[in-house]
């Protein structure tokens, strides 16, 4: 059986408010060939994360997506949802299967959502929820990972949050299946860096004048980096200002060493 139209309507209706788009407008879209690897499987003998595209289409509870302050995860909960979920949760959902949009909510209204929706979460009627930012709820974590928890534990009902790796969801997340994503980020801050300042003309210049100190300069970009985006786009910016500025590597050296890596 399928979810009738009204049913459907009404759960849509339910999550509803009137600043619904303005968190995805203000989260930046990922770099091209970035985050790539959420829908692959994890390298044989070395599994760094648990299979995403498996969660997707497979009956299960939580996913948790944590990292540090900056590391890139509201910006990969996006790739994750403008890209191919819709056919692996297919896979899963089958013929109950309806795409949601995106929605923002309060606690209270998150909560009260949810367990009108749980009513309808019945066997034909199968729902998979992407929530970024649960670390930015100003309230009681526990109380809302609960929610969380009792919500998906119907195997119809299941739910991918992002948060950073606070202990309160350490201790009350541990065991589902999820990812830290600071330790997967390294061939993605790469490929940025490379990409913006490799195109950069002055850039090009100073790597064939000194392609020793040009090459080193770089590869301490990614691992001053730590897995943290933010603090690659900012080192970035500055870097190309520099270049702008005619700096030489030293100049750039110094502009690296001014901001402190830690962005934590």
């Amino acid at each position: 059986l399928r979810l009738d139209e009204m049913t459907a309507s009404t759960v849509l209706q339910s999550l509803k408010f009137p600043t619904t788009t303005h968190r995805s407008q203000e989260i930046n879209e990922a770099h091209e060939k970035t985050f790539e690897w959420i829908f692959r499987d994890p390298e044989d003998g070395f599994r760094p994360w648990s299979n995403f595209v498996e969660w997707l289409q497979t009956d299960g509870q939580l996913y948790w997506i944590n990292g540090r302050a900056g590391s890139g995860k509201s910006t990969l909960m996006r790739y994750i949802y403008e890209n191919k979920i819709t056919r692996h949760l297919t896979d899963w959902a089958g013929n109950a299967g309806r795409e949601v949009p995106s929605f923002k909510w309060s606690y209270k209204s998150l909560e009260g959502s949810l367990k009108r929706i749980r009513i309808f979460a019945l066997e034909d009627f199968k729902i998979c929820f992407f929530i970024d930012g649960v670390d930015e709820y100003d309230g009681d974590y526990e109380a809302l990972v609960e929610v969380f928890q009792e919500l998906t534990k119907p195997p119809h009902v299941k739910m991918c949050i992002s948060s950073r790796p606070w202990l309160v969801f350490t201790d009350t997340l541990k065991g589902y299946p999820g990812l830290r994503l600071q330790d997967l980020t390294s061939k993605d801050i790469r490929l940025y860096v490379y990409d913006k300042l490799e195109a950069n003309s002055k850039m090009l210049q100073l790597s064939k004048s000194k392609p020793e100190a040009a090459a080193a300069f770089l590869r301490e970009i990614v691992t001053e980096a730590n897995g943290v985006f933010l603090w690659v786009g900012l080192i970035v910016r500055s870097l190309l200002s520099g270049l702008r500025n005619r700096d030489d590597i030293s100049d750039l050296q110094q502009r690296l060493e001014e901001l402190p890596s830690d962005s934590d």
